[in-house]
């Protein structure tokens, strides 16, 4: 969920593309990432979900060390292959579709294989739900226009219904306060 990073930017992380942030301490080094996006444009993103540095962390201390080969002892990468190689978009596909089918998700109610980038959508769309501005979803995201991220979010008719209704209620009750004033 966090981060909506596109595949190739989470493929593109090294070692070195972490860090802490002191707002959140608990999080450690895995509070941020720098991620190079489409044009070669690097942004810094704060992780906002706190069972993500946990499992980051996990792997970096269990999981990458086992795929490290003798051959290849400075690997930067920080998703490796069990060849010890930075993981490749083919293999990272498979591995998502490989997920999907262990999950029973493997195809849409419209019968489309479902791929990575869903998950980029449900970032924006769960940051949207959340209350993330356009502003800061498009930062996040690395887009350049604002609109892009609207188009991203696939909020339900309910919740639009619920912000409608909230809308309405602070109005009336702002309208009912500026009454009492006078």
């Amino acid at each position: 969920e966090d981060g909506g990073l596109r595949a190739a930017e989470a493929l593109g992380i090294d070692l070195c593309d972490f860090s802490d942030d002191p707002r959140v301490p608990e999080f450690g080094n895995f509070a941020c990432v720098s991620v190079t996006g489409k044009g070669g444009k690097t942004r810094t993103i704060q992780i906002e979900n706190p069972l993500l540095p946990p499992l980051l962390k996990m792997y970096f201390e269990k999981s990458r060390p086992k795929m490290m080969k003798p051959n290849n002892p400075n690997e930067t990468a920080f998703f490796l292959s069990e060849r010890g190689l930075r993981l490749g978009y083919g293999s990272f596909w498979s591995r998502f579709q490989n997920a999907l089918g262990l999950c029973n998700l493997d195809t849409t109610p419209k019968g489309k294989r479902l791929s990575p980038h869903c998950l980029r959508h449900s970032s924006i769309t769960n940051g949207a739900m959340n209350g993330r501005s356009v502003e800061a979803t498009r930062l996040k995201s690395g887009h350049a226009f604002g609109a892009t991220g609207q188009v991203y979010s696939h909020v339900p008719d309910s919740f639009i219904g619920s912000e409608i209704n909230r809308s309405i209620k602070k109005t009336q009750k702002r309208y009912e306060e500026s009454l009492q004033k006078q």
